[in-house]
């Protein structure tokens, strides 16, 4: 159980390049999902804390939250977008303000992999057991459309990004990949509940891997997600 008074004294402190988008009010409901062979994830809700390493359970968990006609902002530490270059761009960047931490150095192409099969699989059942869902990656669509689950991705990183206060307590029995899934979880929690949630990558025009499995699992058939970036939360990985 989470102690909302130390959720409020908890400091944050903020780095990396920030742009202009500012996202605002607090969700019910967070999940994140540290991809890879041993996933870790983690789902908090007000004041509770589910969580795990099997995906079956985690797509149990987050199903019974959107059935209940409650919003959640689903996060997946993997690239969820890559940069859209025009013909004749030369150079093979990262996307802006990722720094050394890029979407194609080796950690980012393997978490990338991982994360086209895992987030597929997780998608995938929600039409079925959680019918009605409709995904989107766009705050506006999320906080005053019709569409009760937001993707975005989790950026976890040990050299970078907002520093988040977990009590030993919360940590006991979790994995490392649990830990960072938290962190990422928490973080998000933060920044809602200040109503300022920032986007802490650049202005890229990109490619959606979000959005190709959102209308892959017909959780959307918006097909302009495909060419819009995501929210990306910077995160610190916890010790």
């Amino acid at each position: 159980m989470f102690d909302q008074r130390a959720l409020r004294g908890t400091r944050v402190h903020l780095s990396g390049r920030l742009n202009s988008r500012t996202y605002v009010k607090p969700i019910p409901a967070i999940a994140c999902v540290d991809v890879g062979s041993e996933p870790g994830w983690a789902v908090v809700q007000g004041n509770s804390l589910s969580h795990g390493s099997s995906l079956e359970k985690l797509v149990q968990m987050i199903s019974t939250v959107l059935t209940s006609r409650k919003k959640l902002a689903l996060g997946f530490e993997c690239p969820l977008y890559v940069p859209r270059k025009p013909l004749g761009y030369h150079g093979f960047q990262g996307r802006i303000g990722e720094g050394s931490y890029s979407w194609n150095g080796p950690v980012g192409l393997r978490v990338l992999g991982a994360g086209l099969v895992q987030v597929n699989q997780v998608l995938s059942q929600l039409p079925s057991i959680a019918q009605g869902t409709i995904g989107t990656t766009r705050w506006s669509d999320f906080e005053f459309g019709p569409a009760n689950l937001l993707l975005w991705e989790a950026f976890v990183t040990s050299r970078s990004g907002a520093e988040v206060g977990l009590r030993s307590e919360w940590l006991v029995g979790l994995s490392q990949h649990e830990k960072d899934a938290l962190a990422a979880a928490k973080l998000f929690e933060l920044r809602a509940a200040n109503e300022t949630v920032r986007s802490e990558l650049g202005d890229d025009a990109g490619l959606s891997l979000a959005g190709m499995q959102l209308l892959a699992t017909g959780l959307s058939s918006d097909l302009s997600l495909l060419t819009e970036t995501c929210l990306v939360i910077r995160t610190r990985k916890p010790s």
